[in-house]
């Protein structure tokens, strides 16, 4: 069954595959999580933590080149509104119809193709199609959102200029109100290193949680279990296209023109509808 968000919200929103394997180990992980850390324990717990990230995006988003990894509380998000501290009264280039947070908080301006500045900002796999694309700019920082990565078994590509790379753990293991999200860097954020790595000033139990889900299923089964799951969706409604993400699909049937992107794109969100369909062994 296919949910229209017309009649729910007021623009699309995009909502994660939540597979009920997932959602259990994540109950159960909760109930045997602790509390009580000390600062010290935490600072140890940050360096664990971090490893477990690497290992689990790396086939899918070369962690390597960035030496320096953050932990943000409220999602991709906080690594988003992160951005215009960093690059104080400089603009930052996106295209239009990507995602809006960094043109919403007036810290990015949208441009129609990539051409030269100082700042660029893309997502891949795109926020307009759902698809892995090249996001290289003739820039000279480049930040790249990968909100997106293992809702896909496709490997994304790094531009050689990307300065911050952002990774979540909202649209891929389905656990948006977690608000979890990574911020890694070629060159340390002295803010974030006192706050975190100093004092640590930052919440690791939800973290805690993500980690066990992703020991406990790898990133590209859990990117192939959901593109089977996208997969038997679009065969209900074959005028949706799927997208390399496996909770967007794009269109031409103008019957969606409430899911048209700025740019023009009619991109379909579909994971709600999926969820639905999954709960009720519809799929």
């Amino acid at each position: 069954m296919f949910i229209d968000q017309s009649k729910i919200y007021p623009f699309p929103k995009v909502t994660p595959i939540r597979l009920p394997r997932v959602i259990s180990l994540a109950e159960s992980f909760l109930k045997e999580e602790d509390f009580s850390l000390t600062a010290k324990q935490s600072i140890i717990r940050m360096k664990d933590l971090e490893q477990t990230f690497r290992d689990w995006f790396n086939p899918l988003a070369d962690t390597s080149p960035f030496p320096y990894m953050y932990f943000m509380n409220n999602g991709i998000t906080q690594a988003l509104e992160t951005m215009p501290v960093i690059f104080k009264n400089r603009d930052i280039s996106m295209l239009q119809g990507d995602y809006f947070w960094l043109k919403t908080i007036k810290a990015a301006v949208e441009v129609n193709t990539r051409t030269m500045c100082d700042i660029s900002y893309e997502s891949c796999p795109s926020a307009v199609t759902g698809n892995v694309i090249d996001t290289t700019w003739d820039s000279k920082h480049h930040i790249l959102d990968c909100a997106y990565v293992g809702t896909t078994n496709t490997k994304t590509i790094i531009p050689t200029n990307t300065d911050y790379l952002l990774l979540g753990f909202s649209k891929n293991i389905g656990m948006p109100e977690l608000r979890l999200g990574l911020l890694l860097s070629k060159k340390p954020i002295l803010t974030l290193e006192g706050l975190q790595k100093t004092f640590s000033h930052v919440g690791l139990n939800f973290f805690n949680i993500a980690a066990k889900i992703c020991k406990s299923i790898p990133i590209l089964e859990l990117a192939s279990e959901l593109k089977e799951y996208q997969s038997k969706f679009c065969n209900l409604y074959p005028e949706l296209l799927p997208s390399d993400s496996a909770i967007l699909t794009t269109t031409d049937d103008v019957s969606y023109r409430f899911y048209k992107r700025p740019n023009g794109t009619i991109r379909v969100p579909v994971g709600e509808s999926i969820t639905y369909c999954i709960k009720n062994k519809l799929i």
